[in-house]
């Protein structure tokens, strides 16, 4: 009998007593679904009776090591991969569970170790690959989470699309469109539309995300109306709000990764969040624009300073180009002889 209980000292089924315990290291297969696995495993030899004696914290870093072998074999992703997934994004656990549409103890246990099913493992591949199936899940499934859940996230998945993208990829991918009746017969200007957004940003102390969109979307149609070219060379599509540049997201990640323009949440009590930018100073180069587009920005925002979110979100209601396109759908600058503006 040793009744000295020191750190590798634990209680004997077969001795019924507490006995010296030498690690040792057995081969042993374990079976995982439909592989068998080889491992060096890690057990306790009791030294009086040469038995292994069970132990939990062993067993559990034995199948640990099967289970990543395992995974290895079957190209899954190990539960480290899936945690720097949901931090590489600054997303919590039960946020990434609603946006895949999963419940939050399905995916606690897949970092926790458990394996995961091929169909849940080729998700979290493809948003892995690329934040843009990760931004289209979100959107898909944005009525599981808050509005300002949403508002965050899109912000910050809009952010990592940009870093992943060259600036190359992103005009090719997203922001190049054919120059037709759906830009203002121009190519997307990246200088000139984020010298726009800091004219206004500049000017107007509450530029929500909606007013600067209506800014743009009466900028570029005025010039157009004016002059049959719109200085920005987006395209803009029918929602709900009003007339939004396509790809509006990516668009304000690129203009905040210039450090011109800064955002800012504002709450206004659930649902209501809204996106504040301001411009990191009052100088704005002018030589980018032409007289007659600078000419037609003071006279928007002169128009529309005095407007609000909902308002000019409402006025824009009126126009002939959001009133006769269909939603999501492309506004042509026809519609520009029309617009309220002059």
């Amino acid at each position: 009998m040793n009744n000295n209980k020191g750190a590798l000292e634990k209680f004997c089924p077969d001795c019924l007593d507490y006995t010296s315990m030498k690690p040792i290291k057995l081969k042993k297969i374990f079976q995982v679904k439909d592989e068998n696995i080889e491992i060096e495993a890690d057990y306790l030899e009791c030294q009086e009776c040469k038995n292994v004696v069970p132990d939990p914290q062993l067993e559990e870093k034995n199948y640990q090591r099967v289970y990543t072998e395992y995974r290895n074999r079957k190209g899954l992703l190990q539960p480290s991969e899936i945690i720097a997934l949901r931090n590489k994004y600054g997303i919590s656990q039960r946020q990434l569970a609603k946006i895949l549409g999963w419940s939050h103890v399905t995916l606690s246990r897949y970092e926790s170790g458990a394996i995961q099913s091929s169909s849940h493992n080729n998700e979290l591949v493809l948003i892995l690959e690329n934040p843009k199936n990760l931004l289209r899940l979100l959107e898909l499934n944005a009525s599981n989470l808050s509005a300002k859940e949403v508002e965050k996230l899109r912000s910050k998945i809009s952010m990592h699309i940009y870093e992943k993208d060259t600036l190359s990829e992103v005009f090719e991918n997203c922001l190049k469109k054919e120059k037709n009746i759906y830009t203002g017969f121009k190519e997307f200007d990246l200088n000139k539309f984020i010298h726009v957004v800091k004219f206004f940003a500049i000017r107007d102390p509450e530029l929500y995300k909606v007013k600067l969109m209506k800014y743009l979307w009466y900028s570029d149609f005025l010039n157009f109306k004016r002059n049959t070219l719109s200085i920005t060379g987006l395209r803009y599509v029918r929602l709900p709000m009003g007339p939004v540049p396509d790809e509006h997201d990516l668009l304000i990640a690129m203009v905040l990764k210039t450090g011109e323009i800064s955002r800012e949440y504002i709450d206004f009590g659930y649902p209501n969040l809204a996106e504040l930018f301001k411009s990191k100073d009052s100088h704005l180069d002018e030589s980018v624009f032409e007289t007659e587009e600078l000419e037609v920005l003071h006279d928007v925002y002169e128009a529309l300073k005095h407007h609000s979110s909902k308002s000019i979100s409402n006025y824009s209601h009126h126009e002939s180009g959001w009133l006769n396109t269909e939603e999501n759908n492309p506004i042509s600058y026809e519609y520009a002889f029309e617009l309220s503006l002059s």
